[in-house]
């Protein structure tokens, strides 16, 4: 099955089925995406994309700063049924971090200081009716990466592999980072802002957090408002 699915100039996207559970299920393929955003997608990339997998629902994390694009919210929402804001995050946090040549995602930060936000948009997945689902902030590696750590985390996907889900946005990021380069956004021998960087460490960091201060995904999550009928429900819709 298709793990990234490539554009133009729309990075990051990627399926997030087929990771293995502790219990011996599956992650479904062509049931939940995450990406970076997606303004600049064609119509004609569009058509296709949604031929084959037909995104009816949209999560966007991005600042109420950040989605406030005068090209729109972005090609997918626009076409989904539903689109769901919980915007979280710094609209200038990039810009920043180019300036000072540093980068601190602060993913505990999202954990401790969001729990609302991603309470609701597990309620949100945790619909059959909104399937199949993308879920993407502006790079598609900072918010959405916590957000899919707390996902896989709650279907008992392994660590190992939930960090390595995270480790796929380099690629996404070495795709944008070219398509800059071509489009002379970053000159052939400038350094890439800091703020396209994936730091595993940090995530990992957030992971030992979700461990020792609240002993598992699913703890979290319950301190966060879940409840175990979400969890069935997750269960349901997303493994097989």
């Amino acid at each position: 099955m298709q793990r990234f699915y490539k554009f133009e100039q729309v990075f990051n996207v990627r399926d997030i089925g087929g990771y293995t559970t502790t219990n011996g299920k599956n992650t479904r393929w062509k049931r939940i995406f995450r990406s970076a955003e997606h303004q600049r997608m064609s119509e004609i990339e569009l058509r296709n994309f949604q031929s084959e997998v037909g995104i009816r629902t949209v999560i966007d994390f991005r600042s109420s700063g950040e989605a406030d694009d005068p090209r729109g919210v972005g090609a997918i929402s626009d076409a989904a049924t539903n689109r769901h804001h919980f915007p979280m995050g710094d609209a200038d946090s990039k810009h920043k971090s180019k300036q000072t040549g540093n980068w601190n995602p602060d993913y505990v930060g999202l954990l401790e200081n969001q729990k609302d936000k991603w309470l609701e948009a597990l309620a949100v997945v945790a619909d059959a009716d909104n399937h199949p689902l993308l879920f993407h902030c502006v790079t598609g590696k900072d918010r959405t990466g916590v957000f899919a750590v707390l996902l896989l985390g709650i279907l008992n996907v392994s660590d190992e592999d939930i960090l390595s889900d995270y480790e796929l946005s380099h690629q996404g990021m070495n795709d944008l980072i070219q398509n800059l380069r071509y489009r002379g956004v970053i000159g052939e021998d400038e350094s890439p802002n800091p703020g396209l960087g994936v730091d595993a460490s940090a995530m990992g960091l957030a992971i030992d957090h979700i461990h020792t201060v609240y002993g598992g995904y699913r703890k979290y999550a319950l301190n966060c408002g879940a409840d175990e009928k979400m969890f069935a429900q997750l269960e349901r819709i997303l493994l097989e």
